[in-house]
């Protein structure tokens, strides 16, 4: 729905911040579906908006069983765009799941701090480092 509302603005139009945020929060949530590439395909996502699209595809190899390619990803994702907290919450959530839960940590709490964030950000981060041992 929000793609398509973004889509619909067409070329060069800028998005509200409402809807730009919602959008990167159902991007992020839907990104771990093994079946999302039949109803939301990158492709097209990198087309709105590289990359947002570029964090929900690292999150769906990530899940899905590639976790090299996301990892591959999320690095191109830090040179195009560095410091984008959707980027750095990813991130966070691979290092907790790999075991370094010093480094998850420590870029959680930055993003909890991050006043410039989205708030649905920081409210993930938040519940992030509460799950972390």
């Amino acid at each position: 729905m929000y793609f398509r509302a973004i889509k619909s603005l067409g070329f060069g139009a800028k998005p509200s911040a409402d809807l730009t945020d919602n959008f990167h929060e159902a991007l992020y949530q839907a990104s771990v579906q093994p079946d999302i590439q039949s109803y939301l395909p990158f492709t097209s996502l990198s087309a709105v908006e590289q990359p947002m699209a570029m964090v929900a595809e690292a999150r769906h190899d990530f899940y899905n069983g590639d976790p090299a390619q996301a990892r591959i990803l999320l690095n191109q994702v830090t040179q195009i765009k560095p410091h984008m907290p959707e980027a750095s919450l990813l991130q966070a959530e691979i290092d907790a799941r790999d075991g370094k839960t010093f480094e998850a940590k420590q870029l959680l709490q930055i993003l909890i701090g991050d006043l410039n964030a989205p708030d649905w950000v920081r409210a993930y981060a938040q519940n992030y480092l509460n799950e972390i041992p």
